[in-house]
C-alpha cells in the first residue's frame, strides 16, 4: 500500500477569528466551525513506497495465533482441560472402565467437557447407555481412536502423557480465546476493549513545539492563536505549541492464583482466563506482569515479563492440588517484584483461608511487602466469616482492595478492574 501525504501550502484566518489567551493548561483542540481558517489551497504531496505500519502492540495477539489452526486449539483446549481436572495424562483403557463401572465417579475425576470430547457422546447419553455391550464396544473404540488421533498430532506419546507440544497448544488455546473476544471489542469477561491505550500519559501544560514531539500532541488550536496574535498569515514553525504529558508510572503487577484443590475444574479454568486477560491488558499497556501458582507451596513462578506467551505457557499447566499457603505466595511476588521500578502490586486470587499454618504469618508477609511499597489486593470466591476476616486485614495493611465474589465467573471482571484503578 502506498502512504499518501498531502501538504497545505497557506491558511487564511477570517477577520472574525481574534485568538485567545495564552492557556497554562490543556484544553479541547477542536474549533469552532463558526470561526475555522479556510483553507486557500492544497496540493498533492510525494507518493511514498512502503507499506503503512503495523502497531505491535495491539497486534501482539494475532501474530502468536497468526500460524496457528483449528485442529491445535482444539487439542489444546483438551489439554487445558485435562489440567484443570488435575489430569497429567490420557489413559483410554482406565477411561473406559472408569465409565462404564462408576459413571458418577468418573464425571468428578473427568469432568463433563472432556468426556463429551474424547468420547463424541453426551456424557447423560453415556450414563444412560453404559451397561449395554454394543454400546461399550463402540464407547471403546471411540475413545482409542481420539487417543491414536493424539498420539498422532504429537499431544500425547506412548504412555498418555503430554509432550511438551501438547503444552504450547494448550497455551494457544488459551491466547485464542483471548483474542477471539478482543476481535469483537470486548474482554471475555465483558469489559470495553480501547482501540489505543493512553500509554504516553495525559495531556497537561503547553511549550513551544519541538522536533521530537509527536504531531498528535500539536496543540492546534493554540498554535493558531499564537500565529493570529503575531499577524502571520500562515503558521510558521515559531508559533506551533505542544502539549506536555504526565509521565506515567510503570505497573508492575503479580498474579497470584491459589491452585489447590479446591479451585478444581471450573474455577480454574475462569481463573486461567482472568490471568490471560490482564497479561494482554498489562502488556498492551506497556506494563509488565509475572504470575506465581501456589497450593501449598510454590508450584510455578513467572518473573515480570512483557512477553505474552511466556506469561501464559507456565499458567496451562497449572492444576489444582492441596492446601492454600497465601504467606508463602505473597512472600514469593514480592520477591519479583523487588528490583521493579514504578508501582509495584499483587493481586491474590483464592477461593479459600490459609490453611498451612497460622494466620499471622500472612499478616507479617503482608507487612513486609508494605514496607518496601507494594500494595496488595485479593479476590476472594466465596469466602467464608473467617476467610473475609483475613482477607479485610490483607487489603487494610497493604492499601489494595478487596473483591468477594460469589461464583467464579465474575472473577475476570474484577481482576481487570483491580489493574485498572492502578493506572
Amino acid at each position: 500500500m502506498k502512504k499518501k501525504v498531502f501538504r497545505c501550502l497557506a491558511t487564511k484566518f477570517p477577520e472574525s477569528y481574534q485568538g485567545e489567551e495564552e492557556p497554562t493548561s490543556s484544553d479541547d483542540d477542536t474549533l469552532d466551525s463558526s470561526s475555522s481558517p479556510q483553507v486557500e489551497k492544497t496540493s498533492r504531496g510525494d507518493e511514498l513506497d512502503g507499506n503503512l505500519a503495523s502497531d505491535p502492540e495491539k497486534d501482539r495477539l494475532a501474530h502468536t495465533i497468526l500460524e496457528v489452526d483449528k485442529q491445535q486449539i482444539e487439542d489444546g483446549m483438551l489439554v487445558d482441560e485435562a489440567f484443570n481436572q488435575n489430569l497429567k495424562s490420557f489413559l483410554p483403557d482406565m477411561m473406559f472402565k472408569d465409565l462404564v463401572t462408576d459413571y458418577k465417579n468418573a464425571e468428578k475425576l473427568y469432568g463433563q467437557t472432556l468426556i463429551r470430547e474424547l468420547t463424541g457422546y453426551d456424557p447423560r447419553f453415556i450414563d444412560k447407555n453404559k451397561k449395554i455391550p454394543e454400546f461399550q464396544r463402540e464407547l471403546k473404540k471411540r475413545i482409542d481412536d481420539k487417543m491414536n488421533e493424539l498420539k498422532e498430532h504429537g499431544i500425547i506419546g506412548s504412555r498418555g502423557g503430554f509432550s511438551p507440544d501438547a503444552i504450547n497448544a494448550a497455551a494457544l488455546f488459551l491466547i485464542d480465546e483471548e483474542f477471539k473476544e478482543n476481535k469483537h471489542n470486548t474482554s471475555q469477561f465483558g469489559e470495553q476493549v480501547h482501540k489505543a491505550s493512553k500509554q504516553q500519559g495525559e495531556k497537561s501544560t503547553i511549550r513551544p513545539y519541538s522536533r521530537q514531539d509527536s504531531y498528535r500532541d500539536i496543540a492546534l488550536k493554540h498554535s493558531i492563536s499564537k500565529s493570529i496574535r503575531r499577524g502571520h498569515e500562515t503558521i510558521e514553525a515559531d508559533d506551533l505549541l505542544s502539549y506536555d504529558r504526565e509521565a506515567r508510572q510503570q505497573v508492575n503487577i503479580i498474579y497470584a492464583l491459589d491452585t489447590s484443590g479446591s479451585m478444581k475444574g471450573e474455577k480454574l479454568r475462569l481463573a486461567k482466563r482472568a490471568g490471560v486477560a490482564l497479561a494482554h491488558r498489562a502488556i498492551r499497556d506497556q506494563n509488565k506482569v509475572g504470575l506465581v501458582l501456589f497450593g501449598s507451596n510454590i508450584e510455578k513462578t513467572v518473573p515480570l515479563t512483557k512477553d505474552f506467551f511466556t506469561f501464559v505457557r507456565p499458567l496451562t499447566t497449572s492444576s489444582p492440588g492441596q492446601e492454600t499457603n497465601i504467606a508463602l505466595a505473597i512472600s514469593q511476588a514480592a520477591k519479583l517484584l523487588q528490583d521493579a521500578k514504578g508501582i509495584r502490586h499483587i493481586v491474590v486470587l483464592t477461593d479459600g483461608l490459609h490453611t498451612t499454618d497460622h494466620h499471622s504469618s500472612v499478616l507479617e508477609r503482608v507487612a513486609i511487602a508494605t514496607q518496601e511499597d507494594i500494595s496488595i489486593s485479593l479476590v476472594g470466591i466465596g469466602l467464608d466469616e473467617q476467610g473475609h476476616k483475613l482477607a479485610t486485614r490483607i487489603v487494610d495493611i497493604s492499601g489494595g482492595r478487596l473483591f468477594e465474589v460469589s461464583a467464579a465467573d465474575e472473577v475476570g471482571g474484577v481482576v481487570i478492574a483491580d489493574y485498572v484503578g492502578l493506572r
